[in-house]
């Protein structure tokens, strides 16, 4: 975590506001670098050197970090042969990855820049579903707004899965929504005994 000013230009800045201006990490590298990364202010300030640290510790991960430090080149089917769905997925889709401060990324594919997002470890993921769809700010959207939501700023293997069970589950989005004929009272026919017996009226107000 940053203790102080000087230590700003190496954090990832987030706040519980999404009606902040987007901020993003700081590289070395490049400007155009820097534009690419496009995240927003929803949670709070985690460093370059947590995010790396979580990424690391991820045993998917650090695999697939290990292969593209060691060569940009995609590496062979062997090398990831009998390894995880995760490495496998990632793997498949080694062109767009890349490493930023030895952070790794993953290009967004529905922009029409170069644009970032974080390949997220796992330790994050239920974090990052629970900001993005239970905050109030975020408003319980269902699966498809959700999944956007979070595609937009990031990416793991099974995320369109893992985001549909988390939707599904809440149990605020379930208690709010509305079975097949909720609140309609059942249409009958009235008996009355003479014309008139009873009366309808709308009320206005």
């Amino acid at each position: 975590m940053a203790e102080n000013d000087q230590d700003l230009d190496n954090t990832i800045p987030y706040e519980d506001n999404l009606e902040q201006n987007e901020t993003i990490p700081h590289t070395e590298d490049s400007d155009d670098i820097n534009e690419s990364l496009d995240f927003s202010n929803w949670l709070r300030i985690w460093s370059n050197e947590e995010i790396k640290s979580w990424q690391e510790n991820d045993s998917d991960l650090i695999k697939i970090i290990q292969l593209k430090t060691q060569s940009d080149e995609k590496s062979s089917r062997e090398q990831v042969s009998g390894s995880s769905y995760e490495v496998r997925k990632l793997w498949s889709g080694w062109e767009l990855l890349e490493i930023v401060n030895g952070i790794l990324y993953k290009q967004y594919e529905k922009s029409s820049i170069n644009s970032l997002v974080l390949v997220v470890p796992k330790e994050l993921r239920v974090k990052i579903m629970r900001e993005l769809h239970n905050n109030r700010i975020a408003g319980h959207l269902g699966r498809d707004r959700t999944l956007e939501s979070i595609r937009r700023r990031f990416y793991w293997p099974g995320m369109s899965s893992d985001v549909g069970s988390w939707v599904k589950e809440c149990s605020i989005c379930a208690r709010a929504k509305r079975g097949p004929g909720l609140g309609r009272y059942p249409l009958q026919q009235s008996q009355v005994g003479f014309p008139l017996d009873r009366i309808g009226i709308d009320i206005v107000h």
